[in-house]
């Protein structure tokens, strides 16, 4: 039974990690300079938002939130 267990972890973890590396894979090719933005231009990235700089500002969000409730949890202690 332990290694059902240990064996639905691994692949959990495979699969978010796949999950991850093309969301990663995403935001780098869209990126200025990118395979699907070659000209590298900022200025047409920065009028219109695309998938990337969401994913950026949504990641950073929750790094920021996860940071204050590590701060808040460890202050309880």
């Amino acid at each position: 039974m332990k290694f059902i267990g240990i064996a639905i972890v691994v692949i959990v973890v495979a699969v978010v990690a796949i999950l991850v590396n093309g969301a990663i894979a995403n935001v780098e090719d869209s990126s200025p300079g990118g395979f699907d933005n070659p000209d590298g231009k900022w200025s047409d990235a920065i009028r219109h938002p695309k998938r990337h700089q969401v994913i950026i500002w949504c990641l950073g969000g929750l790094t920021i939130a996860w940071l204050v409730y590590m701060w808040v949890s460890n202050a309880n202690i």
